[in-house]
C-alpha cells in the first residue's frame, strides 16, 4: 500500500529529472553552435599555404598558413635579381596566395647563367700573380658577398664562358683584355680539363679558339686557358703565367 502511495511521487520525481536532462542538452547544444563546425572548416579552406620560390624565401616562411586577406612577402637572394616591374608581395584571398614574379638567377644582367651547372659567369680585373699561379684570387671574396661558393668559372658549357668574356671585353673590365677560366692543359698534348678535372672534348673547344691558336707550347707553365679578343673574334687561348703587374684578369663563377 505504502509503495502505491508513493507512485505519483516518484513519477513527479522523474518527471522533473527529464527536464533538467532537457534543458542541460539545449544549453550544451547552444555553446557548440557559437562556433560550429561548418565555420572552422571554411574559415581553414579560406587560409593559404605558404609556398617555396627558386632563388627567393617567402616571409612568413613556407609551409606556414596565413588567414584569407593577409599578405606574402618575396625576398629574392643576393645572389638572384628581379625585374624592374617585379612583384614582390602576394595577397591571400579565399585560400589561394597571388602571384609574385620570379627571381632571376644571377646578381644582376651583367652575369651570364649556366643553367647545365645553375652558375653565374663574370670577368674580373686580374690580381698580380706569383708562382705558383693563383688564377682564381679575383674570385675568392664573392662568396661571402653573394652568400654561395665561388670559384674561377669552369663548364662543358664553353659558349657561355666566351659570353662572359666577350661582356668583359666590351665593358673594358681589364686594361688587358684577357680573361682566365677554369680550363687547364697539359702543354704538350692539348690535354684539356676543366678545373674539376673533367676532361674537355678537344672537338668541342676545338672549333672555339681564336685564329691562329691552339698551339701546344713545350712549356708546364702554359696549362692556363684564356679568353680573348683577337681578330675580331672572342675565342679560347692557351697561355703562360703571367705574373707581377699588368695582370690579366679571371672569369669568376657563382655556384647557385
Amino acid at each position: 500500500m505504502n509503495m502505491l502511495k508513493n507512485v505519483p511521487f516518484l513519477r513527479s520525481i522523474a518527471r522533473l529529472m527529464l527536464l533538467i536532462v532537457a534543458s542541460l542538452s539545449v544549453a550544451v547544444d547552444a555553446c557548440m553552435r557559437t562556433i560550429p563546425t561548418e565555420d572552422i572548416i571554411i574559415a581553414r579552406t579560406s587560409s593559404c599555404t605558404v609556398g617555396t620560390k627558386q632563388y627567393g624565401t617567402f616571409s612568413p616562411a613556407p609551409g606556414s598558413r596565413v588567414p584569407s586577406g593577409s599578405t606574402v612577402d618575396l625576398t629574392c637572394a643576393p645572389y638572384a635579381h628581379t625585374s624592374s616591374t617585379a612583384v614582390l608581395t602576394a595577397n591571400c584571398f579565399n585560400g589561394v596566395l597571388s602571384p609574385t614574379s620570379p627571381c632571376i638567377p644571377c646578381p644582376d644582367d651583367t652575369w651570364v647563367f649556366d643553367a647545365t651547372t645553375n652558375r653565374c659567369f663574370q670577368a674580373f680585373a686580374g690580381q698580380p700573380q706569383t708562382i705558383p699561379c693563383d688564377i682564381a684570387l679575383p674570385c675568392v671574396g664573392l662568396g661571402p658577398t653573394y652568400g654561395v661558393p665561388s670559384n674561377i668559372a669552369y663548364t662543358l658549357n664553353l659558349p657561355a664562358l666566351l659570353d662572359a668574356g666577350a661582356i668583359a671585353i666590351q665593358a673594358n673590365v681589364d686594361p688587358l683584355l684577357v680573361y682566365y677560366v677554369g680550363i687547364g692543359d697539359a702543354a704538350t698534348n692539348l690535354d684539356y680539363r676543366l678545373a674539376d678535372g673533367t676532361a674537355v672534348p678537344p672537338t668541342s673547344i676545338g672549333p672555339l679558339f681564336i685564329p691562329g691558336q691552339p698551339s701546344p707550347l713545350m712549356s708546364a707553365a702554359a696549362e692556363f686557358m684564356t679568353v680573348r679578343l683577337m681578330g675580331g673574334v672572342v675565342g679560347f687561348d692557351d697561355e703562360f703565367c703571367f705574373t707581377g703587374t699588368p695582370a690579366i684578369g679571371s672569369i669568376c663563377q657563382l655556384q647557385l
